[in-house]
C-alpha cells in the first residue's frame, strides 16, 4: 500500500514530513541537575545545539524518519550497538527492517526477552539457533495500539485503509478491463444478404471471379477490419451490400467508477489519521480547516512524546535508552534528576498566533515576565538562551536605570521604559509602595 497507492504514499509522505519539522532538544528536569548529562545526550542522539554534528551516525532525523514506521506498520524496533570513546559510552540506533522479522521471545510473564530474525538469506532456517537473536535489553522498541501488554506487534495504520484499499484495487481492475472492452469501439459489420448476393454475381459475372460467394466477400471483410484495428492498415475497403458500424462506443461511463474510487480515497485517509487532506473536496469555513489540522498536529505531537519518552524512560525490555547511558557514564545521577527529551516545533502556529497577546497580559499582571517566560520565547526564535537568571527587581533596576545599559545575558540595549502599577509609585531606587 505505501509503494502502490498514491493517497497512502501521500499521506504518509505528510505526516513523516510533519513529524521531522520538530525540534528535540534534552532538558534539565530541575534548576539544581547538573548541565553536563544534558550536553552528553545532545552530543549523544544529536539534538539540542548538537544538530548534525553529534554522535548519532546517521543523525537524528533518520532514525526519526525510521521510528515513524512504527505508525503504519504497528511496529519498529532498533538494535542499540555501543562504543566507548573519550571515556565516555556512545550508542548507535541501527534501525531493524520489519519484513526481516521472524518471531518474539516472551517469557513466561508475557514480557519481551528478545527477538529473532530471518537468518541472512531471508528464509527461515529450521535450525532456529542460526537465526539472529537479539536481547530486548539492547532494542528500542515502539509499537502502536497494543491489544495487551503481550502484544508487541500492534495495529498499525495501514489495517484500518486495508478494506478500502482492496475495494479500491478491485474498482480499478474492473476500470481497466472497462477501458479495454468499450472504450476503443468494436468495428461492426453488417451484411444485406441481397445485395451481397448481386456484388457476388457481378464479380463473378464481370470480373470473372469465378470463386466469389456472399461467405468469400464476408471473409475478406472480415480480413480487413482486423488489419485496421491491429493498426497493420489505415484504410477500409467495402463492398455493396455491407455496412461498417462500431459497437459499445456509447456504452462507457467511467464517471460511476471515478466517484466510488474517489469515496475509498477519503475512507482510505480517515483509516489513516489523514482527514485533512480531504479539506478541499468540499465546502467549509477557514475556522473548521484550522481545527481539522491542529487536530492532524495534535496527533502528530502525540506520537512525538511517545518516541521522546520510550528514549528517555525508565530502563527496561526495547525502551530507556538514554538511561542505560546515564547509568554508565554518569552513575551518581538520580532518576528524578534525568534528563527529559523535548521536542517543539509542532504547535508553532498556535504560538505565533498568541505572541500578540503577551504585551496586554503582561499590562494587566496576568502573566509575569520572569526567566521561564523569556527562555520559552527564546528557545522558539532560536535565539542564545540566557546564562544567568534575574530576579523580578532585577528586572525593575534595569527597566528604570540608564538608557544606555545593556543586557549581560543577551548583548542587546534594553529599552527603558518605568514599569508601573495603577495606584502605586516607584522611588528612585526602584522599590513599589
Amino acid at each position: 500500500m505505501l509503494r502502490t497507492d498514491p493517497v497512502i504514499a501521500a499521506a504518509d509522505y505528510l505526516t513523516s514530513q510533519l513529524a521531522l519539522s520538530a525540534r528535540f532538544a534534552w532538558e534539565k528536569r530541575g534548576r539544581d541537575s547538573s548541565q553536563e548529562p544534558v550536553d552528553y545526550l545532545n552530543e549523544a542522539f544529536s539534538v539540542g545545539d548538537f544538530t548534525g554534528a553529534g554522535r548519532l551516525p546517521n543523525g537524528f532525523e533518520n532514525f526519526l524518519l525510521a521510528a515513524h514506521r512504527y505508525h503504519p506498520i504497528g511496529f519498529a524496533y532498533f538494535e542499540e550497538v555501543y562504543s566507548i570513546d573519550d571515556g565516555l559510552v556512545w550508542v548507535d540506533l541501527v534501525a531493524l527492517d520489519q519484513s526481516a522479522h521472524y518471531r518474539w521471545i516472551p517469557d513466561q510473564r508475557g514480557r519481551l526477552v528478545g527477538i529473532q530474525q530471518l537468518d541472512k538469506s531471508g528464509n527461515v532456517n529450521f535450525q532456529e539457533d542460526a537465526m539472529p537473536t537479539i536481547a530486548a535489553n539492547k532494542l528500542l522498541h515502539f509499537v502502536r495500539q497494543p491489544k495487551s501488554p503481550s502484544d508487541f506487534e500492534g495495529q498499525g495504520a495501514l489495517r484500518a485503509a486495508y478494506l478500502s484499499w482492496r475495494g479500491k484495487q478491485h474498482s480499478m481492475d474492473m476500470g481497466l478491463i472497462c477501458t479495454e472492452r468499450f472504450a476503443v469501439p468494436t468495428p461492426l459489420l453488417k451484411v444485406n444478404l441481397e445485395q451481397a448476393e448481386q456484388t457476388a454475381d457481378l464479380a463473378r459475372t464481370t470480373l470473372g471471379m469465378k470463386q466469389t460467394t456472399v461467405e468469400a466477400l464476408i471473409t475478406r471483410m472480415t480480413d480487413v477490419l482486423k488489419k485496421y484495428a491491429s493498426h497493420e492498415s489505415n484504410y477500409l475497403v467495402s463492398f455493396d451490400g455491407f455496412e461498417l458500424s462500431t459497437y459499445g462506443g456509447d456504452a462507457y461511463d467511467p464517471s460511476k467508477i471515478v466517484e466510488w474510487i474517489g469515496l475509498l480515497d477519503r475512507q482510505m485517509l480517515v483509516g489513516y489519521l489523514s482527514q485533512w487532506l480531504d479539506l478541499g473536496s468540499g465546502g467549509g469555513s477557514y475556522a473548521l480547516s484550522k481545527s481539522h489540522i491542529d487536530m492532524f498536529k495534535a496527533a502528530t505531537a502525540n506520537l512525538l512524546d511517545y518516541i521522546g519518552s520510550r528514549i528517555s524512560g525508565q530502563a527496561g525490555p526495547g525502551c530507556g535508552t538514554a538511561s542505560r547511558l546515564l547509568r554508565w557514564n554518569f552513575p551518581e545521577i538520580k532518576t528524578s534528576d534525568r534528563p527529559v527529551l523535548r521536542h517543539e516545533g509542532v504547535d508553532a502556529g498556535k504560538m505565533q498566533e498568541s505572541l500578540g497577546a503577551i504585551p496586554g497580559l503582561i499590562d494587566r499582571n496576568a502573566l509575569t515576565a520572569d526567566d521561564h517566560l523569556e527562555q520559552q520565547l527564546r528557545r522558539f526564535f532560536r535565539l542564545r538562551p540566557l546564562e544567568e537568571p534575574r530576579s523580578v527587581e532585577d528586572r525593575l533596576m534595569r527597566g528604570l536605570g540608564d538608557s544606555s545599559a545593556s543586557d549581560d545575558a543577551g548583548g542587546r540595549a534594553i529599552e527603558q521604559r518605568p514599569i508601573r502599577e495603577e495606584g502605586a509609585d516607584v522611588n528612585t531606587e526602584g522599590e513599589l509602595r
